[in-house]
């Protein structure tokens, strides 16, 4: 990882950069997060999207379409990545229908059967949108903490190697799938030979 500091020696978030270095050859999957992030604070459950001129440690969580990978939390352990379209159908099959998505809106296509393409409307509702704050690492970085110490423009950039992924959870009492933080996955598996170097961020 490298990056200028600021005038208190602090690492700026804008100039980071981080390199993947391979000690020998690599192939990483698509089913495991490549980073994650640290600590941080989601709204209240139905408050509004905070609004604030500082959003350099904050990213919205904001599908547009029903294609969008999601990981499901089940039981404390995650489900590999999957489209929002295959999580709602596998949710389907197992009895759960009508479900809502927090800051968005979901429809089932009105002419799936008569047509044949089913697919659900997913549109995101800037009101109610969900934002994950999160704070910077100290020294110590590791896997667990190293996606908090890059600014959201960076997290959210196009990349060619990983996208962000939103953890979520299923309340059967409300009937809504929630956004919870989000992660870092590879698009396709990574896969690198010894000394190899590429940027992923």
């Amino acid at each position: 990882m490298t990056g200028e500091k600021d005038c208190d020696g602090n690492r700026e978030l804008s100039t980071l950069k981080l390199f993947l270095s391979a000690s020998g050859d690599v192939a990483y999957p698509t089913s495991k997060p490549f980073l994650c992030f640290g600590p941080g604070k989601l709204p209240a459950s139905g408050s509004k999207l905070e609004k604030s001129c500082d959003d350099t440690n904050s990213l919205v969580c904001a599908w547009h379409s029903d294609s969008d990978r999601v990981v499901l939390e089940m039981d404390g352990a995650d489900s590999a990545p999957a489209s929002l379209f295959d999580t709602l159908l596998e949710m389907e099959k197992a009895g759960i229908v009508g479900v809502s998505v927090v800051g968005h809106t979901c429809q089932r296509s009105p002419d799936a059967l008569a047509t044949g393409n089913d697919r659900f409307a997913v549109a995101h509702v800037g009101q109610l949108a969900i934002r994950f704050k999160w704070a910077k690492p100290g020294a110590a970085l590791r896997f667990t903490n190293c996606a908090s110490a890059f600014a959201a423009s960076a997290i959210s950039a196009p990349s060619s190697l990983v996208e962000v992924v939103w953890r979520v959870s299923f309340d059967s009492v409300t009937n809504t799938l929630s956004p919870k933080k989000p992660l870092l996955f590879p698009k396709a598996e990574i896969k690198l030979e010894k000394h190899m170097v590429v940027r992923v961020l």
